[in-house]
């Protein structure tokens, strides 16, 4: 520029530069596809790109000829991709010619994107189908649980003492029940024997073997009996993770990755992530009858759909092919609870049900013995959202009877609303099976019907019932009772109760009222009408005992009838080690003295323990010996550990795994905790071992030298073998060690590769202040003696 040219101004400069890059912009916004492959010009390009599903990446790259304006997979790699096309493997296909399908080509990524229809894509089940493996625990032991109660009338004393003595181990558990009764009447004095049998279960096949004392599996219409010998049955209750009953299955699609959330009744039960395609949500946790549940599909955009659907569940159909059984094989007891040992008649028992249908489950039963037969079968039948209908045949015969029929029909409906129950067993004279083949005058009922039904509405719920019973001989028993209770505010509840017996014109009523007057303390009163027409006025007035222990009691009084004046105080008190009660009740004159005591005692891991009744399965907790630890369960403090470095978990929910740990942060600093929690499953009737084991620190510094005396490098990576903590050696050879054991071993690889060893005592550490210990080249550790230097 010459020096006498005029300088253009700063704002006609802007004006161009912009004037340039609108010139170059429509250039700049089509090298952001760079590279396009340019396929009109000539032979088609072969390229290698990821696919993108409907917003869902594959994962795969494949080959793609782009020829023209397509974009050419071969048929096998589409079918792979779950694209639909009648195209035989080796064939090009241009995935934006299918109907329905787009294609788009990302130069940046190096992606196609494909948009298809959803029903292309494969079918996703989002249910959870795996199986937890139980962690159950182990051990071995002796428990005995007890209750002892005694009582005074009028100067006469009686008290019995029940007992269950238990073992249980690896074989399984073997138990024994009975009861001690001294002063009684009516009743035999002495021991009794209830039952004896030693149980064997199965966890992952949900089955067990029981030996000895059982009773005989049941369905709705048949009747259970006591025998002697030996069981087989399936149980589910060992398996509480298996759901046995069919559960509805929710079923949609989704065009792009999406979140499925379900509501079962309005509140949510999943929340599942899903990709492109068609999907169904099943194995959800759900109430048992009538329900709607709400699938609401959300896609990143935020977009919703809400499908609506309802449902029915009943719990006691089987989910199709799975199975449940008991068979039975032995003798009949007889004058149980009076004796210890009777047995009767030979009896092979069995029921068997299965699962044929989502909607229908097969039940049969069969008993046989000597002068008996007994065959039956029938089914539950789900009516779609209408409840679930049962029916039954069954043919029995026992002793010389000629024989005869059962009949059974039933229908049953629940929903959150209320629900209704019918049931009606009709028997034909001579009908006869394993409770009528005892000899001990038991006779079925020639007909039993029953009929309940209830309704929740806004200010409480209402119950109304019908019981019809006609005997073998004819003779009729019909009781119609209703009820109606509802709150008032939020420390009161109304109920009224009433009951009438057709054949006595008899009509009986209850009104109460109960105020609740603290977390364990309420009070009742009430006014009752009885069948013969007299009038009782009745209050009362308690505090239950806390969970964790701690004292309760109970006082009232009732005024009228024939009793006219009632009276009744009890205290209890739930310790560490049992359970204690006394009190008094009767009549002026005529009072009743009791008191009792309730426990347990047991022996595991050579430590004796008293505490309240086990009556399912517990955990002992041991410290190896560190007292005063904190210790949780599932959360929950439950105490601290003895002198002995034990604490008891009793009641412990059998099958349920749970969750035990100590609380570092209130021990003392100079401990060491491996171990800070545990999650153990307990069998039903036995106990487990939880070692969290609390080691008290020592801690040592020593010098590290080689076999001519000089220290080892500093950062040579050592391990203290005892407690299996690495360390390093620092500067001269020292290394600080915080297990100090009563022989400890010391494991260092040195920089060559070379691994030696060292050893030293902790008497010897105790004797001076400056240990040098010599670490050895070779498999044996050095000896703790003439190798050590002070």
């Amino acid at each position: 520029m010459h020096r006498n040219e005029p300088r253009p101004s700063p704002l006609r400069t802007r004006i161009a530069r912009w004037g340039v890059l609108a010139a170059c912009l429509p250039r700049l916004l089509s090298a952001s596809d760079y590279p396009v492959p340019d396929a009109h010009a000539g032979a088609p390009v072969t390229l290698f790109l990821e696919i993108v599903v409907n917003g869902r990446t594959t994962g795969e790259v494949v080959k793609v000829q782009h020829s023209g304006p397509h974009y050419e997979i071969d048929a096998e790699t589409l079918r792979e991709l779950s694209l639909q096309t009648p195209e035989p493997d080796g064939a090009p296909v241009a995935v934006d010619t299918l109907p329905g399908v787009s294609a788009q080509y990302d130069s940046l990524g190096q992606r196609l994107l494909l948009q298809v229809p959803p029903e292309w894509l494969p079918m996703q089940d989002l249910a959870d189908h795996s199986r937890t493996q139980l962690p159950l625990g182990g051990g071995s032991g002796l428990l005995f649980n007890y209750d002892a109660y005694t009582m005074t009338t009028q100067g006469r004393t009686t008290s019995s003492v029940w007992s269950e003595a238990r073992y249980f181990g690896e074989p399984g558990v073997v138990s024994s029940t009975g009861i001690l009764r001294r002063g009684t009447t009516g009743m035999s004095t002495g021991f009794v024997r209830y039952d004896t049998q030693w149980t064997r279960p199965e966890t992952q096949e949900a089955t067990q073997t029981v030996y000895g004392d059982v009773i005989t599996g049941s369905l709705q219409w048949s009747t259970p009996v006591r025998m002697g010998g030996v069981q087989w049955s399936r149980n589910f209750s060992i398996r509480p993770d298996l759901v046995t009953y069919p559960l509805p299955a929710f079923s949609g699609q989704a065009a792009v990755p999406s979140a499925v959330d379900v509501f079962i009744n309005g509140f949510r039960a999943a929340n599942r992530a899903v990709a492109p395609g068609p999907f169904t949500l099943g194995e959800l946790p759900t109430v048992n009858g009538s329900g709607t549940a709400s699938v609401v599909t959300t896609d990143a955009l935020g977009r919703q759909v809400l499908t609506s659907v309802p449902f029915y569940v009943n719990t006691q159909l089987l989910r199709p092919g799975w199975t449940d059984y008991s068979l039975s094989l032995g003798a009949l007891r007889r004058a149980y609870g009076f004796r210890s040992l009777s047995y009767g008649r030979p009896l092979a028992s069995g029921v068997y049900r299965q699962g044929i249908t989502e909607a229908f489950t097969l039940e049969t039963q069969a008993q046989a013995g000597r002068r008996l037969g007994v065959a039956g079968a029938g089914g539950l039948l789900r009516l779609g959202l209408l409840g679930v209908a049962n029916a039954s045949v069954t043919r029995g015969q026992a002793q010389r009877d000629r024989g005869g029929w059962q009949l059974g029909l039933g229908y049953q409906f629940q929903s959150t609303g209320g629900g209704i129950s019918m049931q009606q067993l009709q028997r034909t004279p001579g009908y006869g099976d394993a409770s009528t083949y005892a000899d001990d005058g038991f006779q079925l009922p020639r007909r039993t019907r029953q009929l309940d039904a209830s309704l929740n509405v806004a200010r409480g719920s209402f119950s109304v019932g019908w019981v019809d019973l006609q005997s073998r001989e004819g003779q009729r028993s019909r009781l119609a009772y209703a009820g109606y209770s509802t709150p008032l505010g939020d420390r009161s509840y109304l109920s009224f109760t009433a009951g009438r017996t057709l054949e006595t014109g008899q009509t009986q009523m209850r009104l109460q009222l109960t105020y609740v007057l603290g977390p364990q303390s309420s009070a009742q009163t009430a006014v009752a009408r009885y069948g013969d027409g007299t009038t009782q006025a009745q209050a009362s007035v308690q505090r239950t005992v806390p969970s964790d222990g701690g004292f309760g009691w109970n006082l009232g009084h009732t005024v009228g009838g024939q009793a006219n004046r009632y009276s009744q105080a009890s205290a209890l008190y739930r310790g560490d080690s049992m359970t204690v009660q006394g009190g008094a009740y009767g009549m002026a004159g005529h009072g009743t003295r009791f008191a009792g005591a309730a426990g347990s005692i047991g022996l595991m891991d050579g430590y004796a323990f008293a505490s309240n009744r086990i009556s399912d399965g517990f955990a002992l907790v041991s410290t190896d010996g560190m007292a005063d630890v904190p210790v949780l369960f599932n959360h929950q403090r439950v105490g601290r550990t003895n002198a002995r470095g034990y604490l008891l978990v009793p009641e412990v929910p059998a099958y349920y795994e749970g969750r035990y740990e100590i609380d570092p942060l209130s021990l003392p600093a100079d401990v060491h905790t491996p171990s800070l929690e545990k999650r153990v499953a307990v069998a039903r009737g036995t106990g487990t071992l939880v070692r969290l084991p609390v080691m008290r620190v020592r801690t040592a510094t020593i010098t590290l030298v080689d076999g001519r005396g000089a220290p080892l490098p500093a950062g040579t990576a050592v391990v203290h073998e005892q407690g299996n903590v690495p360390t390093v050696v620092g500067w001269d050879g020292v290394v600080y060690l915080t297990a100090l054991q009563a022989r400890n071993t010391l494991v260092a690889r040195l920089p060559d590769g070379e691994v030696c060893r060292g050893a030293f005592s902790e008497q010897a550490y105790a004797g001076t202040r400056d240990l040098r210990v010599v670490c050895r080249t070779g498999d044996a550790p050095a000896d703790a003696g003439p190798e050590m230097q002070s």
